[in-house]
């Protein structure tokens, strides 16, 4: 084998390398469990508890699933840290939504914030990542 083709098979494997281990470190950047408290934004005396103020979440490949009410929500966190998500409820009974969450935020340097929440519920999340 001649030094050329050393040469090329060298910088191909750089050059797979290099790509492989940005894609690993950019899928999962943000990774990690976050804990903290939850603080009432506004309610207007449907369901909100206010005894629940321990949260926690777990973040994987730059993705988590929150809960809110019935509906989940599957959240997928963008590369500078934000996300964004709704989900509808319909109600069987009437034929008609229900309620309809959403959940908009942002990870930076360990900080997790969101709100999230519904036309009856919604709170501020502010979370560490521990």
């Amino acid at each position: 084998m001649g030094t050329t083709h050393l040469l090329k098979q060298a910088l191909i494997a750089f050059a797979l390398l290099t790509a492989l281990g940005g894609a690993a470190d950019a899928a999962g950047s943000f990774d990690g469990v976050y804990t903290g408290s939850r603080t009432i934004l506004r309610t207007t005396n449907g369901p909100c508890n206010p005894s629940l103020t321990h949260v926690s979440v777990v973040v994987r490949n730059n993705h988590f699933d929150r809960g809110w009410g019935r509906i989940v929500l599957s959240i997928d966190v963008a590369n500078d840290g934000t996300f964004r998500q709704s989900g509808v409820h319909y109600n069987l009974h009437t034929a008609g939504i229900d309620y309809v969450a959403s959940i908009k935020g942002k990870i930076a340097g360990g900080d997790f914030e969101a709100d999230i929440g519904d036309n009856y519920c919604t709170v501020h999340l502010s979370l560490k990542k521990s």
